[in-house]
């Protein structure tokens, strides 16, 4: 809570609050009052938020205003709206102690912004966004050639239907469900170089991962074949 000193029941103005902190480096005696600081620490164009405090005016966060306190009762409700940049999302809006003690990650709203009431200490909110990556899926048929060889042929996507989102976000789990249409198996799912399938099956494989960084394109595979001709199988595993 504030800093033990003489109370005073005079109302503090978020001017002197605001001009005080840019003079002190330690926590304030605010009488009655609390501090939200916003925390700035994510990268250029990656994204940005307000915070609303009671019915008072919204403040935005910004890299000049990241070390400006703002005053709060406790009781206040807060309101903190996020607005990712172009190719990144949110990641997650959590609240600590001003000695960075974590105290709760929020969870939004039906409208996306984040509510919670003003405690009896001063906070810091974090806001952390990240960089979204987009899914691509390529879905193939495996034939048999005169040679008696497997080959995978053109693009099938009537063969496997392969159920995944079309981007996620970067360090968030992501999962992945090909299923063979009737009359055919599955005889791979790659998913960014990771074979999934051990073995042929005709029912429906899941797998899950958590997408890393990278600029380009995330890739998964899948590969079908004809379910009648166990020849089919025993070459791809043999071959490949």
């Amino acid at each position: 809570g504030p800093v033990s000193g003489e109370s005073t029941n005079s109302i503090i103005t978020q001017e002197q609050v605001l001009a005080a902190a840019n003079a002190l480096v330690v926590p304030l005696d605010l009488g009655d009052l609390y501090y939200i600081q916003l925390e700035c620490a994510m990268p250029a164009g990656s994204g940005s938020y307000k915070v609303q405090i009671g019915n008072g005016e919204e403040f935005e966060w910004s890299n000049e205003t990241a070390d400006d306190l703002h005053p709060a009762s406790a009781g206040d409700s807060v309101t903190i709206t996020p607005v990712p940049g172009v190719g990144y999302s949110l990641l997650k809006v959590e609240l600590s102690t001003d000695n960075g003690t974590t105290l709760e990650t929020l969870e939004p709203d039906a409208e996306g912004n984040y509510t919670f009431e003003m405690p009896e200490k001063n906070l810091l909110i974090a806001v952390t966004f990240a960089k979204t990556r987009s899914i691509e899926v390529t879905v193939q048929t495996q034939t048999i050639g005169e040679d008696g060889k497997p080959s995978i042929g053109e693009e099938a996507t009537e063969d496997v239907t392969v159920t995944v989102a079309e981007s996620a976000t970067v360090g968030t789990p992501v999962s992945v469900t090909a299923k063979p249409k009737s009359g055919m198996r599955l005889i791979s799912l790659v998913i960014d170089g990771e074979e999934q399938v051990s073995e042929p099956t005709t029912e429906a494989v899941t797998a899950e991962f958590t997408m890393p960084e990278g600029e380009e394109a995330y890739q998964i595979t899948a590969v079908a074949t004809a379910y009648w001709n166990d020849a089919y199988d025993a070459a791809f595993y043999n071959e490949y």
